[in-house]
């Protein structure tokens, strides 16, 4: 199945740490096309009669995306610590709450979540505007939660008991699913997109005023 390949650059060849992609990145970003590009076949006539099947790798590369997106941005704002960065009026990340970002095991997204949003005040001083979007999203985290709290019930049909986790018939529509993750995506994108020019530029003046 690993045949080595000759060469990295060939349409038939993967690269696994990609030498010119952010191993974090590639993570994160693979598991989110993968779900969309699934999403939007399933959407297709053509493949109705295996929805139901798809539906669980489905929810859980979508579900897995969240959790590593959150983590990655959790893992962003940790550097503004080990960075000496302060860049909100609240000041530098107190210890007990680097503490925090530095044990990320959970898979709960929910508190994931939450995390952020206790840190995020420490690296950026968020207007009303802020807050009504970090709702907004929270709302569609929960959702996701609510559903699947351990990051098990898409991967396995049923806990180490044998006990089924979905039991019973349960409906919901495809599309919007799809149209959630574009827009949870796009979301959590722009949080994280807004820590690392921050950060970069930060550390940039601050190095400049160093020399």
């Amino acid at each position: 199945m690993f045949k080595k390949a000759k060469t990295n650059h060939h349409p038939n060849v993967i690269n696994l740490a990609n030498e010119i992609m952010d191993t974090h990145f590639a993570y994160t970003a693979g598991f989110y096309e993968a779900a969309k590009i699934l999403g939007e076949r399933m959407l297709n006539e053509k493949y109705q009669a295996s929805r139901d099947r798809l539906a669980y790798p489905f929810l859980f590369l979508y579900r897995h995306h969240l959790e590593l997106y959150l983590k990655n941005i959790l893992q962003k704002i940790k550097e503004f610590k080990e960075e000496g960065i302060v860049s909100s009026s609240k000041g530098c990340i107190p210890d007990s709450l680097y503490k925090e970002l530095s044990n990320l095991q959970d898979h709960n997204l929910y508190q994931l979540f939450e995390l952020m949003e206790k840190a995020l005040p420490y690296v950026q001083d968020l207007k009303e505007d802020d807050l009504n979007y970090l709702r907004e999203i929270k709302k569609m985290i929960k959702a996701m939660h609510d559903i699947d709290k351990s990051g098990q019930k898409f991967r396995y049909p049923a806990n180490n008991n044998g006990k089924l986790f979905f039991s019973k018939e349960q409906s919901y529509e495809l599309k919007t699913m799809v149209e959630t993750i574009t827009k949870v995506h796009s979301k959590l994108t722009s949080i994280y997109d807004s820590l690392d020019k921050c950060l970069e530029s930060m550390c940039e003046y601050h190095n400049q005023h160093m020399e």
